[in-house]
């Protein structure tokens, strides 16, 4: 066989060699690509993803969204330096308690904006909650409190002391509610360290 033939013959082998691989990977199950696991938030806490045609209203339930749009009051408000039991005017949620008297936060449209933005929000993580900040809405007798935890990113709301819905805070979200909240309460080492983590990670 000469040289040219035998070339040739190489040629044709490695191409119907290539051409079987392809057609045994294409038709003979080849595994498909799974997809990232981010619905189910298995990547990252920030890419949790809330559930197809979830609305604000589905976020805050009972009638609470009547309270965070139109508020007479909006007052940010610490922990409580003493457990429930030792703080009667404390505000308590779920064994949580906060100072009873907050600071004005009606002076942070972007704050309230955020609150009320679709976007802050992401599928709740059911971590171990604590809470580092409480933002209360009041409207006439009526309050709606939105607890804040920044370790599991995780919101949770009462209406009139009763549960009424929460969220997880999407990456903008826990970034934009820390960064306002330590506007509010500068001397919060809480949220300076809260703030700092999201600079570097960011």
């Amino acid at each position: 066989m000469g040289r040219a033939s035998l070339i040739l013959t190489t040629l044709a082998g490695a191409g119907a060699g290539a051409v079987i691989t392809w057609g045994v990977m294409t038709h003979a199950g080849k595994p498909a690509p799974v997809p990232p696991p981010a619905h189910a938030g298995m990547v990252d806490p920030g890419d949790w993803l809330l559930e197809p045609g979830t609305t604000m209203e589905g976020i805050f339930q009972d009638g609470a969204m009547l309270l965070l749009e139109e508020p007479d009051q909006v007052t940010l408000h610490e922990p409580s330096d003493q457990p429930p039991g030792d703080a009667p005017d404390a505000i308590v949620h779920d064994g949580h308690a906060f100072q009873p008297v907050g600071k004005d936060a009606m002076v942070d449209p972007l704050l309230l904006r955020t609150a009320r933005s679709i976007s802050a929000y992401r599928a709740i993580s059911m971590c171990e909650f604590k809470p580092a900040v409480l933002l209360r809405f009041t409207q006439g007798d009526r309050h709606l409190d939105l607890l804040f935890c920044f370790s599991c990113h995780d919101m949770l709301a009462f209406l009139d002391g009763k549960p009424c819905g929460g969220a997880g805070m999407s990456r903008d979200g826990d970034r934009s509610f820390a960064y306002h909240f330590q506007r509010l309460l500068p001397e919060n080492a809480v949220l300076k360290a809260v703030v700092e983590a999201r600079r570097e990670a960011f």
